[in-house]
């Protein structure tokens, strides 16, 4: 009973075990702020690609978390057609607008954004 709730607590209070917890709640909370209104979290897609395949495509391209998650918030804070994976969404659905998010937002939500990948690694065309 004591270890278990000396594990419980280092769990509890780890560095790491706060900060990934606080990547999904203010991940979700960014998503749910900014992308929503776009972005299924699932095929299939409405009025933009889904985040599971947005997610999908980042980790195909980008084996290294750190680079893959650069490389989200970065075309999150400017979206381009030069940065953009996927050519053909630019085409369906137009290129992205720009979110007013911070800094610090934009790298939570490209944090959570690739945690989302799931076992969807390979996307299917057409989204």
């Amino acid at each position: 009973m004591q270890s278990s709730l000396l594990l419980l607590g280092i769990l509890l209070f780890s560095p790491s075990a706060v900060s990934a917890a606080e990547i999904v709640l203010s991940g979700t909370a960014l998503y749910n702020k900014y992308c929503s209104v776009c972005h299924t979290l699932s095929p299939p897609a409405a009025n933009a690609p889904s985040i599971k395949t947005i997610a999908a495509l980042y980790r195909r391209k980008y084996q290294q978390k750190t680079e893959g998650v650069a490389r989200i918030a970065a075309f999150v804070k400017l979206p381009s057609v030069k940065n953009a994976l996927d050519q053909d969404a630019i085409l369906k659905y137009g290129l992205m607008s720009r979110v007013p998010a911070s800094q610090k937002e934009t790298q939570a939500v490209a944090e959570w954004l690739w945690e989302q990948a799931g076992f969807a690694l390979i996307p299917v065309k057409g989204r």
